[in-house]
């Protein structure tokens, strides 16, 4: 039976990604687990979610610095990841330079505890099984880069596609939009602006929240293999080559996750 993990979920794409996994009867198990967890009544309401959609959750809260502080996985945080097989290993853990205070905060938040925390997801796998991961990265991301946020992106996409995974798909998306964060970042607000007349010229600037969980559903339904052409996914030049999805992608699953809904049958690929 196809299960998900979700790591980072209270953040702006994770709430919808969870909203989607509960949502679906595709997905039997789902696992949230982050610094902190989803108030389950409050979000049920506001999606207006069955109730009975919050019986295939499990909560779990993980110090993140403790984890990346335990030098073997029979650590105490470690041990919060095993026992359970995920058949995929969603992460939308991330941040800011503003809001997590330095460049030095950011990385560890945005780069450390995102690796650390899907190595534990991978190790805390029963033997013999490997889940596919689905990591939101962003637009421009490039181990090289001379921006600290994209060269982190870049580096933490190289260094999860090494960890061993079954397939890692990497999701590129340009602007957010639709976000409900306490202060709108510039950047943002005014893509979100004008977005709906850009869409009719591009469809690489930006992207609603919304509309990037269901691609990713989408694409970990189907597994880098079986993507469709309105993906326009690609495969890194790294060392262990990875699945890339830039925004353009993510809009194309977007529309036919949507357009599915009601008539698909394709299991989740496990």
């Amino acid at each position: 039976m196809p299960t998900a993990l979700l790591i980072g979920a209270t953040g702006q794409v994770g709430q919808y990604v969870l909203k989607e996994l509960l949502q679906s009867p595709d997905w039997t198990t789902v696992g949230e687990y982050g610094r902190k967890v989803t108030e389950l009544q409050d979000f049920v309401s506001k999606h207006n979610l069955p109730s009975t959609s919050v019986e295939k959750i499990k909560q779990e809260k993980v110090d993140f610095e403790a984890l990346l502080n335990e030098q073997d996985d029979g650590g105490s945080e470690s041990q919060k990841f095993k026992g359970q097989a995920w058949d995929v290993v969603f992460i939308t853990l991330g941040t800011s330079r503003k809001d997590a205070g330095s460049a030095e905060k950011f990385q560890k938040i945005d780069q450390e505890y995102v690796v650390r925390a899907a190595k534990a997801a991978l190790d805390g796998s029963p033997a013999g099984q490997s889940p596919t991961l689905v990591y939101v990265s962003s637009v421009g991301a490039d181990k090289n880069s001379s921006l600290l946020y994209a060269r982190s992106k870049g580096e933490t996409e190289e260094r999860l596609s090494e960890l061993g995974y079954k397939e890692t798909i990497v999701f590129r998306p340009g602007a957010l939009t639709g976000t409900a964060r306490p202060q709108t970042r510039p950047v943002e607000a005014v893509i979100g602006f004008i977005l709906p007349a850009i869409s009719f010229i591009s469809d690489s600037v930006g992207i609603k929240v919304a509309d990037l969980a269901q691609g990713m559903l989408y694409a970990a339904k189907r597994g880098p293999s079986n993507l469709p052409k309105e993906a326009r996914a690609y495969r890194s030049s790294s060392a262990r080559p990875y699945t890339i999805i830039a925004n353009a992608g993510s809009l194309g699953l977007s529309r036919l996750f949507n357009a599915e809904q009601t008539t698909d049958p394709t299991p989740v690929q496990q």
